[in-house]
This record gives C-alpha cells, sequence and structure tokens, in this order.
C-alpha cells in the first residue's frame, strides 16, 4: 500500500511540475536583446519629483503603481525585449517584457529571472498620463486608499500617475 500511495505521489508532483512549466511564460533573451540604460525622468509639473526611467520606442516609461495581480503565464506575457543596465552595470536577468493585452505597448513589464523572492515590476509610458487606457488584466492598479496611507506616513510622497 505504501509504495502505491508513493507512486501515485510521484506521478501527481510530475504531472504538476508538466502543467506548471506549460503555463509558464518564455523568459528567455532574444538574440539581440535591447540594453536598456537607465536614466531619469523629472516630473514636469514637480522638478522634486524624479524617477528612474527606461526608453523604448520613443517612448520613456518609469514604475506604475500597482502590483502583480494573477499568474504570469504565456497568455499574457509577451516576448522579451532585452535587459536593464543600471549605472554601467549589466544584468542580463532584469528582463523587460511586453504585455499580450497591451498591443500599443502602453505598459512594460520588467521581471528578475531567477529572482522568485523579487516583486515584478510593471512601467507605463510617461506620455499616456491624464488619458484612459486600458490596464492589462495583470496589473493592479493602486487604490486611492493606498495613496492616502503613502501621504500620512511620508508626506512629501507624490506618484507621477495620481
Amino acid at each position: 500500500m505504501k509504495r502505491k500511495w508513493k507512486v501515485a505521489c510521484i506521478f501527481a508532483s510530475a504531472l504538476l511540475l508538466l502543467f506548471l512549466a506549460g503555463c509558464k511564460f518564455d523568459d528567455s533573451l532574444p538574440e539581440n536583446p535591447i540594453k536598456f540604460h537607465t536614466g531619469t525622468f523629472t516630473n514636469p509639473n514637480n522638478a522634486d519629483n524624479q524617477y528612474q526611467s527606461i526608453e523604448y520606442n520613443g517612448r520613456t516609461y518609469i514604475s506604475y503603481d500597482g502590483t502583480q495581480k494573477g499568474s504570469l503565464t504565456k497568455e499574457v506575457v509577451g516576448p522579451c525585449l532585452g535587459y536593464i543596465v543600471q549605472d554601467g552595470e549589466e544584468d542580463p536577468n532584469d528582463r523587460v517584457y511586453l504585455l499580450k493585452e497591451d498591443p500599443d505597448a502602453n505598459y512594460l513589464m520588467e521581471y528578475y529571472v531567477g529572482g522568485e523572492m523579487m516583486p515584478t515590476f510593471f512601467l507605463r509610458a510617461t506620455d499616456t498620463v491624464g488619458q484612459d487606457i486600458p490596464t492589462p488584466s495583470c496589473i493592479e492598479p493602486y487604490t486611492a486608499e493606498y495613496y492616502n496611507r503613502c501621504h500620512k506616513e511620508i508626506p512629501s510622497f507624490v506618484s507621477y500617475w495620481e
């Protein structure tokens, strides 16, 4: 009886691994990856607010105020574009991806390959501020409650997206 239970557990584990492997998005680097050199974006309405930025297709992207919602699957995450270069340091594991639900590339995703404990970041093109654009389903935008808490804890806190 123990042997049958052991075999059943091993079989179930193998099936689960196959299922999970089939759902994960392709995190491989393209043949000629873009090296996204970080820059600084200054809020045109408040010079005291600066954000780390990257450029893609003539657009500037900065961190978007939201978190990952749901699983990052091949149905959600598009191809990898390249990786981040910060202060001259290349990190081929800190990768930038397109999102399939966003054909206009208003959002990008920054994901650290091999860093399961690292958060996923979403970037939004700065030329979309003030526009009502669709947010991909994998992004949970921060709420007014979040901003109120931030302002209470850090009175100088300002989000570019508020």
